[in-house]
């Protein structure tokens, strides 16, 4: 699989599921123990809300919205669905 790059940074598609389904670009940080989304497409999809987790980044501890979801990347499934 050939990956193409925008701003030095792997992309690849992927597949959200929730209610309903979109695919889109997505960049890679195989070093991530979680899938970040824009909230506005959380939004679009309406995926159900799951809480808040406090999630490192490089402005410190912050807590991240989280919601109810699978990712589906290079044929397999993370995550859940209702």
């Amino acid at each position: 699989m050939k990956l193409t790059y925008t701003n030095n940074l792997p992309l690849i598609r992927i597949k959200v599921i929730g209610r309903g389904e979109r695919e889109v670009n997505s960049h890679v940080d195989f070093a991530s123990s979680k899938t970040v989304i824009p909230t506005k497409l959380a939004e679009e999809m309406k995926l159900v809300f799951a809480g808040f987790d406090l999630t490192a980044t490089g402005a410190g501890v912050v807590p991240m919205p989280t919601y109810r979801a699978t990712v589906q990347l290079l044929g397999k499934s993370f995550g859940f669905c209702d």
